[in-house]
Order: C-alpha cells, then structure tokens, then sequence
C-alpha cells in the first residue's frame, strides 16, 4: 500500500471512532448532542509533531517538540484532576506516547502523528516526510485536521533536469522532493569528430542531433509514465539550452498539458536541495492557485442559486446530512479545535473531500468555511439563510476562545 493509501485509509479509521462516555459524575471533555443534552466524554489525545532535530553546532539538539508535549500532556492532565477515567486515561495514554517516541521514531523521521485513546482501545501512529505543525490536544474525538490537510496536497510534480545526454527525475509532493531515477547516453557518440572535412562534419552533427532526439525520447517516456504513476499536476522541465526544447518536443501530448518550463536554470550536477529550492516557488504558485479556483468554484455555486454553502452553521448541517461533495475550510478559520475536528470528521464519514486554504479574502468573507453541495437545499433550511447578521450569531458561539 502507498503512503496517500497509508493516510487515507487511516483517517477514514479515525473518522470512525465513537463517543465514549465517562462514569456519572467524573470530569471529561463537555460534548452537546444533537438533542441538546451535555454528555462527558472521555478524552481522545491527538498529538501532531515537528520532529526535525534542532542543530546546534554539528550536533543535533534535543526535540523541541517532546519539550512541547510533556508540557501539553501535563497540562492536559491537570484539567481532570482529581483522578478518574479520563485522567488515567490521559496518564496512561501519555506514557504510550513517550515510550513510541523513544523507540520508534529515527533522526530521520520529519514529522509524526499519533492518535491515543486507552479507553478507545486506540493507539494509531504515522510517520510522515515532512514535519507537522506542533499541536497537542484532547477531545472527544480525533482531531483529524492536520492530517486533512497532508490529504490535501494536490500539487505533485515530475521534475526533469536534462542534459543533451544525461538527465535526472524527481518526484515532489507534500513539500519534499526524492530523486526516482537517472537516465544517460553513451557519451562517445557525443564526443567531438576532428580532422574531419564539411561532409563528415555535417554528418556528425545530423547523427549527435538523431541521438539527441532519440535520448530525449527515453526520458519523455519516462517522465509519462511517473506522471501517470503518480497521478502529477505538474511536470516541470529545466536545464541545458539545447536539450530542453528537445526533450518538450518529444513529450506526448497527453501530458504535454501538464507541462511547465522553469524560468531558472536547473544545473544538472546541483545537490537536491538545491534542485528543490529553485523549483519550490513554482509548486507554491500553482497551490495557491489551485486553492484560489476552489473557492471561486464555491462563491460562483452559492451565487448560481443552491450548490453552495458558506459560514459555519449552514456548513456543518449540510455536511452532517451527507448533503456536501467538499468541505472548503481555511487554514486558519476562526473555529475551536472541537469545532473544526467535529467538521472534518463529518466530511470523512459522509464521503465529501476536505479542501484546506492557506489565505483567501473571499473565503475569509464567507466566514472561512463553507461547502459545495451535491443537490440544492430546500428552502427554509439553515443553508439557505441569506442574513449575514444572523449568520454571525451562529457562528460566535463556535470561535475560537
């Protein structure tokens, strides 16, 4: 199984997972059913970690994200005390976490997410190649939105940098880049013809310029097939002068759509940090780009009578119905973590994709979350409130304390 398949098929399991109660009586995390009565949950600790090394020196130095989650977890524990099933389960929970850091998290590793719930009998994991924003919380339920938005990363590219006779591909995604392949040809057939007259000459540069042709040949079909594999947005081509048309030439016209030139040189002998840095404001626009079109798609489907929905209240219902094809949330919507978690899992359980936006003004308008819909809305209903004051009052109780 794949990585995305690895993620999917584990935030679909989390997605899942049910309330639980505490013992009557006991402290645990406040949840409001849909009937409106208040139950005591026992707490699910979703934890989120940036695990670069920080450097100081030529040493690495400790984790600053295991300084973050003791503090956290220790934090977490007090709001329980005195004991009961959620501290024990906090407690119990904490040290599972600490002991799985320990030893099964190498230097290497970039980012981890683990999901604990003794009570849950849940001890989920993920190891990831780019690092998490540090976050550690306890509710009733997973929170799932950091691992949404890993799903969310649509920008995969094939990145080809050519020589008329070598070449290197790359394969970028979730914000890192790992070489797949180096292809070359034989280099005698490039090798300069001396002593040679006009004819021989002009035979020689027909013949390089056929093998030429027929090198940047085996690339394009490579290039088609890892972008095929990978299901890429983006092939993005850089290089030597004369190879980079060739090797665009040759590429089939299925793919040819997909196709991006570097505006930068791309140095064929560069480490792949550097390849990476040259290439990642290119990714970075074609992202924003892609998230830009999905909240026009969303402003034009509220506008076109029905299709869509904005704010948190009319969201919420029309997800929890089944009602919404994608959730489109920003970054940084002005929602509690119970909130934004609850909306997540909402979408994973009734199928609907989860589109996560960095910064847009227009979504930030709406109230910075809303949703596009599979059929249109009966009148009367939540989602087809046309007062932005009202839908302001809704959505106040839901900000972010």
């Amino acid at each position: 199984m794949d990585t995305d398949a690895n993620v999917r098929d584990l935030f679909d399991r989390l997605a899942d997972v049910d309330l639980l109660d505490v013992p009557v009586g006991e402290s645990g995390i406040p949840v409001q059913d849909e009937k409106g009565i208040l139950r005591q949950c026992v707490p699910i600790l979703s934890v989120y970690l940036d695990t670069r090394p920080l450097l100081s020196g030529h040493q690495p130095a400790a984790r600053a994200s295991r300084v973050i989650l003791r503090e956290r977890l220790h934090q977490i524990a007090q709001t329980f005390w005195p004991r009961g099933m959620a501290y024990d389960t906090v407690l119990a929970d904490a040290n599972r976490i600490e002991a799985f850091l320990d030893a099964a998290v190498s230097p290497a590793t970039q980012g981890v997410a683990i999901f604990a719930g003794s009570a849950h009998h849940l001890f989920e994991t993920f190891l990831a190649d780019v690092p998490f924003e540090n976050h550690v919380s306890a509710l009733a339920m997973p929170d799932l939105f950091q691992l949404a938005d890993l799903l969310d990363d649509h920008e995969v590219a094939v990145v080809a940098v050519v020589h008329t006779h070598a070449a290197r591909l790359f394969v970028t995604h979730r914000g890192g880049m790992r070489e797949v392949r180096k292809l070359s040809a034989d280099p005698k057939l490039f090798h300069r013809v001396r002593r040679t007259n006009a004819m021989n000459q002009a035979h020689y540069q027909r013949h390089a310029g056929e093998v030429r042709a027929e090198f940047a040949g085996e690339v394009a079909d490579e290039i088609e097939r890892l972008a095929q594999r990978t299901g890429a947005t983006e092939v993005i081509i850089g290089g030597d002068a004369v190879a980079v048309p060739i090797l665009r030439q040759a590429i089939e016209p299925k793919i040819a759509h997909l196709m991006k030139a570097a505006r930068i040189p791309l140095n064929l002998d560069s480490p792949r940090h550097a390849i990476w840095e040259d290439i990642e404001p290119l990714l970075l626009r074609a992202q924003n780009a892609y998230e830009h079109a999905a909240v026009v798609r969303l402003v034009e489907a509220i506008q076109a009578g029905g299709l869509g929905v904005a704010g948190y209240v009319p969201t919420r219902a029309a997800v929890e119905a089944g009602q919404a094809d994608t959730l489109v949330i920003a970054k940084e919507a002005p929602l509690t973590e119970e909130a934004r978690s609850e909306l997540v899992a909402l979408a994973a359980r009734t199928g609907a994709q989860v589109e996560i936006i960095d910064a847009d003004a227009a979504l930030d308008a709406l109230g910075s979350v809303g949703a596009l819909l599979r059929y249109r809305m009966p009148e009367g209903t939540p989602q087809n409130a046309t007062s932005v004051q009202a839908r302001q009052e809704h959505e106040h109780e839901v900000v972010a304390r």
